[in-house]
């Protein structure tokens, strides 16, 4: 793991980098699973992709992480937002999502050390509980997931009408 010079919380300088990362994972996602609302405008993409990844960047309550390799390139991201869920007896949670490792550096740790540096901040913020989606046709990330404690505990089903 010696890829890594620092993990940090992304800066609008980084928003370039980031969004042609988030693109990628937008448009690998089909090779996953079932897509019921068909391929995306790849322009409309960029314009939704960006405005949430800005204000993600904005907000208090979110983070997006990044991991930046020595030559100062994003190797990998992790976006969390903390979201209050005021009926339940443990109401401060998040959601992980996005997380993306650079593909040749995939099983070497990375996204360990990404997900323990999310904890850290999420522990700070008196969190209680995280989700995180994955797709379960996708081995890799089901494999990552549940080895990290993660359990699914509900399906999203989609038909064509």
């Amino acid at each position: 793991m010696t890829e890594i010079k620092e993990i940090r919380s992304a800066a609008a300088s980084d928003l370039d980098q980031l969004l042609s990362i988030w693109q990628g994972l937008s448009q690998a996602l089909p090779s996953h699973h079932f897509t019921p609302f068909g391929q995306p405008d790849p322009d409309k993409l960029c314009e939704q992709l960006s405005a949430t990844l800005q204000g993600c960047l904005r907000r208090e309550d979110a983070r997006v992480m990044i991991a930046l390799n020595y030559d100062r390139q994003i190797i990998a991201t992790l976006s969390i937002i903390l979201n209050k869920q005021s009926v339940y007896e443990r109401p401060d949670s998040a959601v992980l999502f996005n997380l993306w490792v650079s593909e040749t550096l995939r099983r070497n740790g990375i996204a360990t050390e990404m997900l323990k540096v999310a904890k850290k901040w999420l522990k700070a913020n008196d969190v209680t509980s995280v989700q995180a989606g994955w797709h379960p046709q996708n081995q890799a990330a089901d494999r990552f997931w549940q080895s990290h404690g993660f359990s699914s505990y509900e399906t999203i089903g989609a038909c064509l009408i």
